[in-house]
């Protein structure tokens, strides 16, 4: 009798403060949003610089938001450095249970997603940097140019080893993943085979996968300027719109 006393003890002893947090989550609108937020870094990987802003719906219900914002600056979402990216979520809804329980984010149901975002040039050559034996290119380089993208390196195969060039466009596949395509290219001497040219673009593509975020968001829109490459959802271009008329008054 005494042992099982003493075990029931325990049992309470440990299970009190797992209960005392999940029921602050259900009814502590402050606890609640903490634990959002962390699950959201959580979510994301862990990425250094993270702001999240949530908007109850009203009437209030926990774990149901109006909008999510949530703000990356300077920040590496698994391997792609994004220097700015904003996703708006509406009219979504969190599990409660997998919040409190095991601190994670899972959508019970996610309205509307968008997103607004850029990369920078720089970034995008470091990255490629490290799978340039994969590639068999040595020193690729992009280069963000206006409405296109330029890519050149020393491109080696069993019959030639140059330095080449090539400009394209780029368009949005399975939603989030970036693919340029390039025009005929040039070596320093002659044109190169097309099917040299497609083993390239298949090598290189996606050149940005925003799969990351891991949001169900949808890329409508792509620009390139000098240096930046820009995305955004449709109802999300007037904010593009300002963050590259910031982008001018910085430089």
């Amino acid at each position: 009798m005494k042992m099982r006393l003493y075990i029931s003890l325990l049992l309470l002893l440990t299970l009190a403060p797992l209960a005392q947090g999940q029921t602050s989550i259900l009814l502590d609108e402050e606890a609640q949003h903490k634990a959002v937020k962390e699950a959201v870094r959580d979510f994301l990987g862990n990425p250094e610089n993270l702001q999240v802003e949530l908007v109850p719906q009203e009437p209030k219900r926990a774990g149901h938001f109006k909008e999510m914002s949530i703000r990356l600056r300077q920040t590496t979402v698994k391997t792609l450095r994004v220097r700015f990216a904003w996703i708006k979520l509406t009219d979504c809804a969190i599990s409660l249970k997998e919040l409190s329980q095991k601190k994670k984010l899972r959508f019970i149901t996610q309205g509307q997603a968008d997103i607004v975002g850029y990369i920078h040039e720089n970034d995008l050559n470091e990255l490629f940097k490290l799978h340039s034996k994969a590639l068999r290119v040595q020193s690729p380089k992009f280069d963000f140019l206006p409405g296109k993208l330029r890519f050149s390196g020393r491109v080696l195969t069993r019959l030639f080893t140059s330095y080449l060039t090539v400009e394209g466009k780029l368009s949005v596949k399975d939603k989030t993943k970036v693919h340029f395509h390039p025009n005929r290219m040039r070596t320093k001497w002659f044109s190169v085979p097309q099917y040299v040219v497609r083993k390239l673009a298949s090598a290189i593509n996606p050149i940005a996968d925003f799969s990351a975020f891991k949001f169900d968001v949808a890329i409508d829109f792509l620009e390139t300027t000098n240096e930046h490459l820009f995305m955004a959802t449709e109802s999300m271009r007037e904010e593009l719109r300002k963050i590259q008329e910031e982008l001018k008054k910085e430089n």
